[in-house]
């Protein structure tokens, strides 16, 4: 049933259309697509079917795609399922992209003063950039993809070394 709604029930709109306006809130909501979307693809994982849960992943990624709304925690959810599929290269490949979009926002966090590191919002958002670099590599670890793993832990231990917050 959620299949069939999400592929062929919902209209979906212009929510991937970088013409569009997407303003924080919406932002947010869509979030909780990616969760409908990897949620489905999970089960489908679990009953063994695959392939229909890699078109549901590649389906998700199409409608709220990474330039729109940026990776997060259902992304990497989304990550792990992805591995799961079989699909290890693409699985990589999107994880890559993640990786590259957490140490940007780190990276740009670091930049700011330190006075503006350890001041609640600011803190808060490297606190989560950490904290989804962790998941990440986790999943990698666990998946196998060990080079991609061995990666991301070295750019952790280089951005804690150098935050103020510790």
């Amino acid at each position: 049933i959620m299949y069939d709604n999400l592929f062929n029930e919902f209209k979906w709109g212009n929510m991937n259309d970088p013409k569009v306006y997407i303003d924080e809130n919406n932002a947010r909501m869509m979030t909780n697509i990616r969760n409908n979307f990897n949620r489905l693809s999970s089960a489908l994982v679990q009953e063994g079917k695959k392939d229909s849960a890699l078109t549901v992943i590649r389906k998700c990624l199409e409608l709220v795609p990474p330039s729109v709304v940026p990776y997060e925690y259902f992304s990497l959810e989304m990550i792990n399922t992805l591995y799961l599929t079989g699909a290890r290269e693409e699985a990589s490949k999107v994880g890559e992209e993640a990786y590259n979009s957490f140490t940007a926002m780190l990276a740009y966090l670091m930049s700011l003063p330190a006075s503006f590191q350890v001041s609640g919002d600011v803190n808060e958002e490297i606190q989560r950039n950490f904290f989804y670099l962790q998941k990440l590599e986790r999943t990698c670890r666990s998946m196998g993809d060990t080079e991609l793993s061995a990666r991301i832990g070295k750019t952790m231990e280089e951005y804690i070394k150098r935050y103020p917050g510790q």
